[in-house]
């Protein structure tokens, strides 16, 4: 039968250059979302800190400028949300995964009282996700 489709195997559909063909001339690639290394490597490597200063330095660093001057005086409990955050924060090895961190971090019940939420005694999220994105390259670090 003249002009009837021939059938092509799937593999053949995949094939490179028919792929080329189809979608035309394409951008490269985004950079993988994955590093393979924590995030905590990282960091040090970035701020030429010491990997047993990780926790401390990016906690100082995600603090509220005006809960830095306040942190020491708080009980152990009401900085064991930061804590955690920055012990996920640093095991992290891609970035979509730090949406997640975040939401945990808001949603965690130790985050509620008086000085968590009025006085914000606690890690900035925003900061927080700042400070990601400057070590994994996407934009300047916040001041701090």
């Amino acid at each position: 039968m003249k002009g009837a489709p021939t059938e092509i195997t799937y593999a053949e559909c995949l094939a490179p250059e028919r792929v080329a063909g189809l979608l035309g001339p394409m951008q490269a690639a985004p950079p993988p979302a994955s590093t393979g290394e924590p995030f905590a490597e990282t960091f040090c490597r970035h701020f030429n800190v010491p990997p047993d200063r990780f926790e401390k330095e990016l906690l100082r660093k995600a603090l509220y400028p005006h809960a830095r001057y306040f942190r020491r005086l708080l009980p152990d409990y009401m900085r064991a949300a930061d804590r955690s955050f920055v012990a996920g924060i640093g095991r992290l090895r891609r970035r979509r995964d730090l949406a997640l961190e975040v939401a945990e971090f808001q949603r965690d019940p130790r985050n509620q009282g008086f000085s968590r939420n009025r006085l914000r005694l606690r890690i900035s999220a925003r900061r927080m996700q700042h400070l990601v994105e400057a070590v994994w390259g996407e934009t300047p670090p916040p001041g701090g």
